[in-house]
């Protein structure tokens, strides 16, 4: 009788003992997913801070309550665990991080004028004539909003179409290290062809290019001919 009773006190006391062990292990992953949680939401809000930062005059748009924020859709544009595991085989030409040519900090929507707005910082790697950036970096940065005005403004989100046509004016050079506006706007569609305008500009207005383009929606499969 006495093995017998010590035997169940044993079995209570060990599942007494499982259960807290069970409870501090849920805790423990509990507290983990949140620690991890605001570390990622720290990040986001110091990422957030930086791009601000480098924006300079553009810094506005970051805390502009009109407009609508893009940079949740994209994140292979800030993380290399993301592109690694969706295809992508380096970085994002216009968007990397670690770019020191022409980058595009990030994109606005505003929804009103059905336009995206983007702060760009032509970095060193733009350079062409001394101290002067190559137009093909403007050229490209005005291809990179003509494809997202065409993704995000009526069309069905990131990668939802591809560029068609670019014809780009360029006015006047633009200075390394300029932080510039680029925006583009979404003129006519018929079926699925866009037709986009957009510029690029400095804090005084000048307009330093213009573009006139077209995308077409598709999808993936349609893009390479599959």
């Amino acid at each position: 009788m006495f093995a017998f009773g010590s035997s169940r006190r044993s079995a209570a006391s060990l599942a007494t003992l499982a259960s807290t062990h069970l409870a501090v292990g849920a805790l423990a992953s509990l507290a983990t997913y949140y620690f991890l949680a605001f570390k990622r939401q720290r990040k986001y809000r110091h990422g957030k801070d930086a791009e601000a930062q480098l924006a300079g005059w553009l810094g506005y748009l970051w805390g502009d309550t009109t407009l609508v924020d893009t940079d949740k859709d994209y994140p292979e544009w800030h993380s290399s665990e993301f592109r690694a595991a969706n295809g992508w085989k380096g970085n994002d030409f216009i968007h990397s991080e670690t770019s020191n040519g022409p980058r595009i900090l990030r994109y606005f929507r505003d929804p009103k004028a059905n336009m995206l707005i983007g702060a760009v910082v032509f970095g060193p790697d733009s350079e062409s004539h001394a101290g002067l950036c190559h137009g093909g970096s403007m050229t490209a940065v005005l291809d990179d909003v003509l494809g997202h005005v065409s993704f995000m403004c009526g069309g069905k989100g990131p990668w939802s179409g591809a560029t068609v046509s670019v014809n780009c004016t360029l006015k006047k050079p633009v200075a390394v290290n300029s932080v510039m506006k680029v925006w583009g706007r979404v003129v006519s569609r018929t079926g699925r062809k866009v037709v986009i305008e957009g510029g690029l500009e400095s804090e005084d207005g000048t307009v330093h290019a213009l573009l006139e383009g077209m995308a077409v929606q598709c999808t993936r499969a349609q893009l390479l001919g599959n």
